[in-house]
């Protein structure tokens, strides 16, 4: 409510979202990632990551590769195309042994910053690979302040000139 343009409302804006329906897999990764101190979350769909990214409430997304089936996907790709000119959000994308099928290639393409993991991985594995992500995120937001604070100071400098050429008139 008396946020500052600086100042971000949402006090979770770097959530691990995770979407692997299979079995208990999303419950385990969710588990191994406590030791990061961000909130892991357990998504059902694809649309849920979206609504998240178009909010700003999401700071890593982990896929499995059969997700990328959904119909939901073009959604997905629409939130990730309309992202902030500060935003690339890193999605970890969950293979089956050899890497992205054929089909998922262009999927992976079109989300931009995939970074693709072969399962079985090992749990130090996976929390070094989102470790990296949410630093990288940090780096995004602190360009998205920067952003910001530029643009105020921009506003701060026209309202003086505009306040400027009305005395001199």
């Amino acid at each position: 409510p008396n946020a500052t343009p600086l100042q971000r409302v949402d006090p979770t804006p770097d959530r691990i979202l995770v979407l692997a329906p299979g079995g208990r897999d999303a419950a385990l990764i969710c588990g191994g990632l406590s030791v990061l101190g961000a909130e892991a979350v357990e998504v059902s769909g694809l649309g849920d990551i979206a609504e998240a990214l178009s909010a700003g409430t999401v700071g890593v997304a982990i896929i499995a590769e059969e997700c990328l089936r959904s119909a939901s996907l073009p959604a997905l790709i629409r939130a990730v195309q309309e992202q902030a000119p500060w935003s690339d959000l890193p999605i970890i994308v969950l293979t089956r042994r050899g890497g992205f099928t054929a089909v998922n290639v262009p999927a992976a393409d079109q989300l931009g910053n995939v970074t693709a993991m072969e399962r079985p991985f090992h749990p130090t594995t996976l929390v070094g690979a989102v470790r990296a992500a949410l630093r990288s995120r940090a780096r995004q937001r602190g360009a998205e302040a920067l952003l910001r604070e530029r643009d105020a100071a921009e506003a701060g400098l026209r309202r003086l000139n505009e306040e400027l050429e009305r005395r001199v008139e």
